[in-house]
């Protein structure tokens, strides 16, 4: 990407699991990222520690919720979902359906829009308390 797209602005997600100076001024220099999803398992000293040796713009997602339950399929198969809730940042790019999985459709809605969708009550217990107050 660096190559090919030297304009693009990168991000890091948590997924690659950067969790102190060392491994983000690694993706900073080799990738040139310039912002990071830090794992929520670090302290305040550690976040701060990082944004002060990387001088990278650092960020750390809200959790909003987490939600269990069992129920059954079509077919009599029962099935346990978890959902972890966060908040996320947009950053540009395309939406885009999911292909072959859970979700059918994906759309962007104003927030004073959402009492006239049908959203679950955990979606919606967890958009209302990202609304600033």
């Amino acid at each position: 990407a660096t190559q090919k797209h030297p304009n693009l602005r990168r991000h890091l997600s948590v997924q690659a699991s950067a969790a102190s100076s060392l491994s983000i001024n690694f993706f900073r220099d080799q990738f040139g990222v310039k912002r990071v999803v830090l794992p929520r398992v670090l302290s305040v000293e550690e976040v701060a520690k990082a944004v002060e040796e990387t001088g990278l713009e650092i960020h750390e997602p809200q959790l909003l919720g987490v939600t269990s339950d069992v129920r059954r399929r079509d077919n009599g198969d029962r099935i346990h979902t978890v959902r972890v809730l966060y908040t996320a940042a947009l950053e540009g790019g395309e939406l885009r359906h999911e292909v072959h999985g859970t979700t059918d459709h994906a759309a962007w809605f104003d927030v004073t829009d959402l009492d006239n969708l049908n959203i679950a009550d955990y979606a919606r217990a967890a958009i209302n308390a990202a609304q600033p107050k």
